[in-house]
């Protein structure tokens, strides 16, 4: 039942998206007739009918995900208007301070204009510019906005992270800035109004999740012990560094950050021990056990904010429950696939979160893996150290087993030495997850919680500096690791044909894994082949960087920044996984004059591959002369140059204009029509984040 309903999520998704609207009309029309025949099907007595009941409920489930995931995204998209406008919105979560601005999630209610007012009734994102006005911005405040809002955007670079997908499934439909004196506030406090139950159950486990961060700093967590501590604990991890996440990324500890299995079973495991050891394991105490243990994990996901990996989590740990109360088999692939099931129909969205599809991959690939692994090395006597430690290492084997393809796809990164990493961190989660539980049944007594607490931030520190040192050891991890989604397919489909050969061992399970290895090796041979790096300029305007990217064939690049202070920090951020899947090595930057044996850059000149390019961001050309002009291939204009292409033809003789993305509208207008009057080929990067010109010789 699972396949289908996300085969229907993954066509509904990519339809939409499509403009195939009728789609979700398609799927509305169809569920109903479907479910009726479905009924039918199951009454025919005739033998040689009976795939008919199966071809029917699976139609009937592909159209119910379809149709659940495009009424869900026709609830979400919205077609703002290109303009700035008056909008009437109310603060639905707790502002987050940034850099230079303040960051809130907000309802827009409506568009407001001198005459009348439009409904939106649609979740945006709004950066207030930071001052002491918008830091007391507050949870339930209604504000009067003009803004642009618009609809999320990638920067358009290829293979760069979704941003746009991902806000989208956070129920975001626009993000817009408000500038300094650009709003009101109008009420104080607002009654928010929620539009699904899901919704207002989001919104009171973050106002909880929100008493509880209060209660850790009133007991003295701060800095990355609070972070860390509160990610452990709640699955609060705003607070986390980019430090620190790169720490427990390279070391492989990264899914301890991340509420999952891992913590749900140690709260299951003391929940369980103590109802047990208070109240044996007779049947009468069997069924006591079962709506304490149920009601103490789903308030635990309450607590967390309802992440999708707590809801698996918690949601197998409650059929544990119950095959536990019952005496029934243990969990299965069919307790895990019924777990997924509910939660697609309860948030379709799901199925696209990286926190999802791992914690799912990693529960199956133990379910699959673990008990043969287990069995390798036979461990005898009754030495539990020994047991525990081989338990330890074989669990974290076949998880990393189960999720590194997606690992790698995703981030781009293995971890070497996931197993110390495991055997130092497990043991130290554990006593910090217990004993956070101690310190909040303490509470009411200071004396006693702050002794505890004292104890817990020493664990957390520990636990810090383990991983930091397991991340200092040399060739800590591989990176810029490059897979694509066809190469994260085939390798669990070597995965699982290997699996299937070692437990079987016939001939033709043999020659379908051959197979599968000699299609995995020549895709890879023809992807790198085709990915090679090739002589190259390509124009980038991402953030508040302008750059020229200067592209060898070896793989050597040079960043190239008109602007001696420039910060090309975003920008590589979001081009890392092009460079990665093209092996370049990281491009070194330059802000001055440079030159070496390949380029050459002099007073915003740049000479590379036998191309010039003279980068003008400033006046500085303005009143310079020369007799005979400089014969340049591009003029790169960036924000700050205020004159005409008449003034630089006295000095330059061009063949093309690049237009940066950084120029106002009304300037890069002028300059378009100057282009067109003088025949001169033009470029403008105002609707596309980059621009590539290949070098051939």
């Amino acid at each position: 039942m699972l396949i289908p309903l996300v085969a229907g999520i993954a066509a509904g998704y990519l339809l939409f998206f499509h403009h195939l609207y009728l789609y979700g009309v398609f799927f509305g029309y169809a569920i109903l007739p479907l479910f009726t025949l479905l009924i039918l099907c199951y009454f025919f007595k005739r033998y040689t009918l009976r795939w008919l009941f199966g071809a029917v409920l699976f139609v009937f489930l592909f159209s119910s995900g379809g149709y659940l995931i495009t009424s869900k995204l026709a609830q979400i998209v919205y077609n703002f208007p290109k303009v700035e406008g008056a909008y009437s919105v109310c603060i639905t979560d707790h502002p987050q301070e940034k850099n230079k601005t303040v960051l809130c999630r907000a309802h827009c209610m409506k568009l407001v204009d001198s005459l009348s007012s439009r409904s939106v009734d649609r979740d945006i994102l709004l950066y207030f510019h930071k001052d002491s006005l918008s830091l007391s911005l507050k949870r339930g405040n209604e504000l009067l906005v003009y803004s642009r809002i618009t609809q999320p955007k990638n920067n358009g670079i290829p293979d760069e992270f979704d941003y746009a997908r991902y806000l989208t499934f956070k129920g975001i439909s626009g993000i817009g800035f408000v500038d300094a004196g650009k709003y009101r506030l109008m009420y104080t406090e607002q009654t928010l109004t929620d539009n699904s139950f899901f919704e207002y159950l989001r919104r009171k486990a973050i106002d909880s999740r929100e008493s509880l961060l209060s209660v850790f700093r009133r007991l003295g967590f701060k800095g990355d012990e609070f972070a860390v501590f509160s990610a452990l604990t709640v699955g609060y991890k705003d607070k986390l560094s980019e430090d620190i996440r790169d720490v427990y990324s390279i070391s492989g500890a990264s899914h301890v950050l991340a509420l999952s299995g891992l913590h749900i079973g140690f709260l299951y495991a003391l929940i369980f021990w103590c109802m047990h050891t208070m109240m044996g394991d007779g049947k009468p105490a069997r069924l006591v056990r079962l709506p304490v243990i149920l009601i103490l994990l789903w308030g635990f996901a309450f607590f967390t904010g309802l992440s999708p990996s707590v809801v698996r989590s918690v949601f197998m740990f409650s059929l544990l429950t119950l095959s536990d109360t019952f005496k029934q088999k243990s969990l299965s692939f069919n307790s895990l696939a019924m777990s997924a099931f509910f939660m697609l129909l309860v948030y379709p969205f799901w199925l696209f979160d990286v926190g999802f599809q791992l914690s799912f991959f990693a529960v199956a690939s133990i379910l699959l893996l673990f008990p043969r692994v287990y069995r390798i090395i036979p461990v005898q006597g009754k030495n539990r150290l020994v047991k525990y430690i081989w338990g330890l290492m074989s669990i974290s084997v076949v998880a990393q087993i189960g999720t590194a393809p997606l690992v790698i796809g995703y981030f781009s990164r293995f971890s070497t030495y996931f197993l110390l990493t495991n055997l130092l961190v497990i043991p130290l989660v554990s006593l910090i997850m217990y004993g956070a539980v101690v310190m909040f049944m303490f509470i009411p007594f200071p004396f006693i919680s702050q002794s505890i607490a004292c104890v817990v931030r020493f664990l957390v520190k520990l636990l810090n500096t383990s991983v930091g040192g397991v991340e200092q050891l040399p060739y800590s991890s591989i990176d810029s690791v490059w897979l694509d989604q066809v190469e994260i397919i085939v390798l669990y489909l070597l995965i699982i044909l290997t699996f299937r050969f070692l437990s079987f061992r016939s001939g033709h399970r043999l020659l379908a894994l051959c197979s599968c290895l000699l299609l995995f090796c020549s895709y890879l041979f023809f992807q790198n082949f085709r990915d090679r790096p090739s002589m190259s300029l390509v124009f980038y305007h991402i953030g508040n960087c302008s750059a020229v990217h200067c592209i060898e064939p070896d793989g050597r690049s040079w960043l190239v920044h008109a602007d001696s202070i420039a910060d090309d920090k975003y920008l590589r951020k979001v081009a890392s996984n092009h460079w990665k899947r093209f092996h370049l090595s990281s491009p070194l930057s330059i802000n001055s004059d440079y030159s070496d044996s390949d380029m050459i850059v002099k007073n915003n000149i740049l000479y590379f591959g036998g191309k010039k390019i003279c980068m003008v961001h400033d006046n500085s050309w303005e009143y310079k002369q020369s007799i005979n002009p400089i014969a340049v291939d591009y003029i790169y204009i960036i924000k700050g140059y205020k004159g005409t292409l008449k003034s630089l033809s006295k000095l330059f003789h061009f063949r093309n204009v690049v237009l940066d993305g950084s120029l106002t509208e009304y300037r890069k207008n002028k300059l378009v029509e100057e282009c067109s009057r003088s025949g001169i080929p033009c470029v403008s990067l105002s609707n596309r984040s980059s621009f590539v010109i290949p070098l051939f010789f």
